[in-house]
């Protein structure tokens, strides 16, 4: 017994002693099929998250992807644009200077896209294919935003400028025959008061509709015009809003009169040509003509449901405001001439 309790402890001791070239005999069989797997091209996208792009001034979308070859071999990849994800990009073209990419082990290179022929707004994926047997896939989400202002918004706000062109013709037409003056007839401060009329109002109460809707409830993906087109449009209407008073207020020129009931005193009376009032006057009709527009746009692109609803009334308020608009302008030529 006591042979055979040394003779075990001296095999432990020789063990413990074997241990670490074990441990080593291990690793050497391992390590092989691990290398084996490693050794393979393995291309990835730096950054997997979506990226949302806008036009440039030629239609096309171009920009740049960073890629990643994570493997433990050089290798090459290819670029592909799936185009049965949506209908957009059906005849959708991607456009890339390096068909091959190539890249060495755990190296990191950027290779320039252009995407071309989408109908907008689209949500395109690009395929990222290792090249080689057992080869990785990978995916990158783009969205491709709308053009920042379209041909539809632009008719709209051409018939909108027309519109109050014939209403400021008419107007002054209509005051020549009853009249019989001319475009330099000189008025004094009118009778309507550009801050608080009707027109200014709903231009000033749209801008700030449409700037809400923009920032809060406007989708990513728009029809009409990009998001930052939409909050352009409604700033630069606000504008015109604000500078149409000055175009017939900035050249008016003043007399002095005295006034005659006790005690008698002298006064400034400001006066200004008819066909700068007319021109001011069309600038606050088309802006609230124009403000509809976007806000019916916005609406539609929100509300897409809905959309029946909201361009019959703008097209019964815009008419309205060119009525409103005609008959203070005739008022208050009459009221001039009736005073002089």
């Amino acid at each position: 017994m006591k042979t055979t309790a040394s003779g075990l402890g001296s095999r432990v001791k020789k063990l413990r002693r074997a241990w670490p070239a074990i441990l080593l005999l291990a690793f050497a069989i391992k390590c092989p099929c691990a290398f084996a797997d490693d050794a393979k091209p393995n291309f990835v996208f730096v950054d997997g998250t979506a990226v949302t792009l806008s036009p440039d001034s030629s239609g096309a979308f171009k920009f740049d992807l960073p890629l990643k070859n994570s493997g433990g071999k050089d290798g090459e990849a290819s670029l592909k644009l799936l185009s049965d994800k949506d209908k957009g990009c059906d005849q959708a073209k991607l456009v890339n200077p390096n068909a091959m990419i190539r890249l060495p082990s755990n190296a990191v290179g950027i290779t320039q896209v252009e995407i071309t022929k989408v109908e907008l707004p689209a949500t395109c994926y690009i395929e990222l294919v290792t090249e080689g047997e057992g080869g990785n896939t990978s995916l990158k989400q783009i969205k491709l935003t709308q053009q920042y202002v379209t041909w539809t918004i632009l008719i709209l706000l051409g018939i909108c400028f027309m519109t109050s062109v014939i209403a400021a013709y008419r107007t002054w037409s209509k005051a020549q025959s009853c009249f019989g003056i001319c475009l330099n007839f000189k008025l004094g401060s009118p009778a309507w008061d550009f801050a608080k009329s009707w027109t200014s109002n709903i231009s000033l109460a749209g801008a700030i509709i449409s700037t809400a809707l923009t920032l809060s409830a406007l989708p990513e993906l728009t029809k009409h015009a990009s998001k930052s087109g939409y909050s352009s449009l409604a700033l630069l209407i606000s504008f015109a809003v604000i500078i149409a008073p000055f175009v017939f207020i900035a050249r008016r020129t003043g007399v002095l009169e005295k006034d005659k009931g006790p005690p008698p005193k002298v006064t400034v009376v400001y006066q200004g040509r008819l066909w700068l009032f007319l021109l001011s006057c069309m600038i606050t009709l088309f802006a609230g003509l124009a403000q509809l527009v976007v806000l019916s746009l916005l609406l539609h692109e929100v509300l897409i449901e809905y959309a029946f609803l909201f361009f019959p009334l703008a097209v019964l308020l815009g008419a309205s405001l060119c009525k409103y608009v005609g008959y203070s302008m005739f008022l208050t030529i009459k009221s001039q001439v009736i005073a002089d």
